[in-house]
């Protein structure tokens, strides 16, 4: 009997069948091990030249080494199944995106199409660092319809109040997302300006996807659509999607839109050091950039702590604009050569207070607008030292090999207690993160294990040169100086905290450091001594930290010293030959190494306090003064 009408039967059966129905497993598998997905699609629509985007939910710790995306359904009515490899990128809420060229989805599923529809089921999955499955989600009914082109459409209120640089999100349709093209904002019409003068406008500027997707569009009123001054537009609008050389345009609609002048209304803070942040707030505020840019007037007196009050005009340019009502200010340093000598000059070398008005002025190519000013005081207090103290990995590694690796925190509590008791009533302060919320110019101290000199120093500050005066604020005692490096010279700066095993008599024997005091601290916790390391709780060894702490404290302060210009000859005067007292000064923090004993770095010494002589502290004090609030 012939068994082809029951064979074909099956066979077109088999065509029929929900081609979704080939992602679910035949037999059951360990998938309880398995993270599930949440699967949403950025956009339904997807543009040529564009990418797909899905957002996964539900693996928040997962490290993907790998990605895919399964695509099973229907184009055109006939069956697709396909698995694409996916690029995954993590996102500010945890999950992740997952994305897939419209390229490689074209070649695949509708090869030769302009305009296809899929309907399926979309399957992720996420493999872990061992490029096991290890996470998978599915999105079922899932339908995506790509194009070659999309016609935009824009709905924008007949009139507008703004100011440069703001942000607007109207209703669209059609709008480009990146990868896809571009599409622009098209204007035509004339701009009253705040003179009587009228002058044409014909202008384009970018606008993106808005928030909530394609139905919106955003953009910024940028200086290219109607300049830098104020005034009234009157003319209308459009959009125009750009794919290359091909453009899809919009229809016109009309638009007035009134343009406010670039206001600043205040600085927070209204008092800073030289390397200080300080934020301008305003509205209208403008980033530099295509012949465009923007600066602040300072006119006004200024009323110094000293000597009589002068008229002033400063320029003051921003770092950064980061929306249209703040800008970022810094009171940089700068200097100028004077007399064969460095010196500060500019609002950097000023103390005292600048009272009268901040103007912020735009410039587009020779034209010159200003702003509507701010009538206050700003205060330009001394200068203030920023340290930020770096522990690296080395570090952590020293204090396991001193038995000290449970007892951290309390040897980094001391490391900053030395500090600020030996730099006590200046105006400087220590922190271990980066300061980059206030400050521009700090300077960088790191604290590591070994010497990578291979010369067992304890420290050294490798800076660029001895800095009297303190004129750089952000010197880096710390990594290699190039410079150093070419010539020969110890690169490498820093604190070394494992090239404090030389004060052990009994790990370094020919030591002129080596002190039994060290011995007897360290020997009952450091296994090379014979001890056993310090365990969490276990209530040993803290004076033992304590004395590691300032250790490394001593150490910080005396390179440190280094670089905010010590030492001098005992005139007070720079003595570029020297960088240590010439003769031994009891507890004097800049002696030369062999002349600061281990007891005296450890403050054990009542008879002799360790600090900075009074030369030292008098030059400390007039290049870090602490002015009264």
């Amino acid at each position: 009997m012939k068994r082809w009408p029951f064979i074909i039967f099956m066979a077109l059966l088999g065509a029929c069948a929900d081609p979704s129905s080939q992602l679910a497993d035949p037999t059951p598998q360990p998938d309880a091990n398995l993270l599930p997905l949440q699967v949403t699609l950025q956009d339904s629509l997807l543009v040529q030249g564009g990418t797909l985007v899905i957002h996964v939910d539900g693996a928040p710790l997962l490290v993907p080494e790998g990605a895919e995306v399964q695509l099973a359904g229907d184009v055109f009515g006939e069956p697709v199944n396909a698995t694409f490899e996916a690029f995954a990128q993590p996102t500010e809420d945890g999950a992740f995106s997952l994305q897939v060229s419209a390229e490689d989805l074209q070649n695949r599923l509708a090869p030769g199409q302009t305009r296809w529809i899929f309907q399926g089921t979309l399957r992720c999955t996420l493999n872990d660092a061992s490029g096991q499955l290890s996470a998978r989600g599915d999105l079922r009914d899932a339908r995506l319809t790509i194009v070659d082109t999309l016609t935009p459409t824009l709905s924008v209120p007949p009139r507008i109040d703004t100011h440069l640089g703001q942000d607007h999100t109207w209703t669209a349709e059609g709008i480009l997302r990146l990868g896809e093209g571009q599409s622009w904002l098209e204007l035509e019409g004339q701009l009253h300006g705040p003179d009587g003068q009228t002058r044409p406008i014909a202008s384009v500027t970018p606008i993106e996807v808005g928030p909530g997707g394609r139905h919106q569009a955003r953009l910024r009123w940028q200086p290219a659509l109607t300049g830098i001054e104020p005034g009234r537009f009157e003319g209308q609008a459009r959009v125009v999607n750009q794919q290359g050389t091909q453009y899809t345009e919009g229809l016109w609609q009309p638009l007035t839109t009134q343009i406010a002048p670039t206001t600043l209304q205040g600085l927070q803070p209204r008092r800073i050091s030289r390397g200080q942040k300080l934020l301008a707030i305003g509205k209208g505020l403008i980033n530099p950039g295509n012949d465009v840019a923007m600066y602040f007037e300072l006119a006004g007196r200024f009323v110094p702590l000293s000597g009589p009050q002068e008229d002033v005009i400063w320029l003051w340019n921003p770092e950064a604009v980061d929306n249209h009502e703040e800008a970022s200010l810094a009171l940089r340093t700068d200097t100028e050569e004077h007399n064969g000598r460095t010196v500060l000059k500019g609002m950097s070398s000023r103390t005292g207070t600048f009272i009268g008005q901040i103007t912020p002025i735009l410039l587009n190519g020779p034209q010159e607008v200003r702003g509507l000013p701010w009538d206050g005081r700003l205060t330009l207090a001394p200068t203030h030292q920023v340290v930020f103290v770096r522990f690296l990995p080395g570090y952590l590694e020293a204090l396991e090999t001193f038995g000290l690796r449970n007892l951290e925190p309390e040897v980094r509590a001391w490391v900053f207690d030395t500090l600020r008791s030996h730099y006590g009533g200046l105006n400087i302060s220590f922190v271990d993160q980066p300061p980059t919320e206030d400050w521009l110019e700090y300077t960088t101290i790191e604290v590591s294990g070994r010497d990578p000199n291979g010369a067992g120093l304890l420290g050294l500050d490798n800076s660029d040169s001895k800095d009297v005066g303190n004129l750089r604020l952000d010197d880096v005692i710390g990594g290699v100086n190039a410079q150093a490096y070419d010539q020969g010279y110890h690169a490498f700066g820093g604190v070394f905290v494992a090239s404090f095993e030389a004060f052990s008599p009994a790990l370094w024997p020919n030591s002129p450091l080596a002190s039994e005091r060290f011995d007897q601290l360290f020997a009952p916790i450091t296994p090379a001594l014979g001890g056993s390391p310090v365990l969490p709780g276990d209530g040993r060894g803290l004076r033992a930290a304590e004395a590691m702490g300032n250790l490394i404290g001593h150490t910080l302060t005396h390179e440190l010293g280094h670089a905010l210009g010590l030492a001098l000859r005992e005139d007070g005067t720079a003595d570029p030959d020297h960088h240590h007292n010439i003769a031994d000064q009891p507890g004097a923090l800049m002696d030369e190494g062999q002349n600061r004993p281990f007891e005296e770095r450890c403050g054990l010494l009542p008879d002799h306090p360790t600090g900075f002589n009074a030369t030292h502290r008098r030059y400390l004090e007039s290049i870090l003064p602490i002015q009264p609030q």
